[in-house]
């Protein structure tokens, strides 16, 4: 009888110890697998390990799986799931030969990467803002964003290329209005371009 094995998947510790390496060698990957969830086309690290073997690359329907190694020790795979919902990993464990002696699978949760917010909230009538874009604080995404365009909605001229927003764009507007914004941006991740609304509070 063929025996399964079973696997610990040791990423977070992994993970704060060689957060650099992982940014400069697989392109700021970054998931949660430790919480069994995963992104839909964002390349998902996992570091999986097992006493009883070394595990080879995993198998998984709907997903692009690739392996690295971090300074030329540590085993990872990047895991870039195609379809929402849940995703069965197969991870075959070997012996020191090379010989499959064993398997285990982990169920994971895939889910859409979360839309960017701009996290600018004031404008000064004299000095302007600049846009800030990301993901939320809590979100364990690491993905930059290019502000390419503004819209400032309710003014003349209120269209601005970039980040920043001159003063003279609000400085007709009276201390403590809010304003809506449309941010155009570019995913630093996906290449794609997304707009998204914002709301800014006028100041002096």
């Amino acid at each position: 009888m063929k025996a399964t094995m079973k696997i610990k998947i040791a990423f977070l510790l992994i993970f704060i110890n060689s957060w650099i390496n992982i940014q400069s060698q697989v392109q700021k990957a970054l998931a949660m697998p430790e919480y069994n969830i995963l992104y839909q086309n964002y390349k998902n690290v996992i570091f999986p390990a097992s006493k009883d073997g070394f595990v080879n690359t995993p198998i998984a329907e709907n997903a692009l799986v690739e392996e690295f190694e971090i300074e030329g020790r540590t085993k990872g795979f990047i895991i870039v799931p195609k379809k929402l919902g849940e995703l069965v990993v197969i991870f075959p464990v070997a012996n020191q030969t090379g010989k499959i002696i064993g398997t285990d699978s982990i169920e994971y949760f895939v889910r859409r990467v979360p839309t960017p917010i701009v996290s600018t909230s004031k404008i000064s009538k004299s000095t302007g803002s600049i846009i800030h874009v990301g993901q939320s604080e809590d979100s364990p995404l690491n993905i930059s964003y290019n502000v390419i365009s503004i819209e400032v909605l309710g003014v003349d001229n209120g269209v601005c290329f970039g980040p920043n927003i001159p003063g003279t764009v609000v400085s007709k507007l009276k201390v403590g209005k809010r304003i809506g914004i449309n941010v155009t941006l570019k995913n630093g991740f996906t290449g794609g371009i997304e707009i998204i609304p914002g709301t800014l509070e006028v100041t002096n």
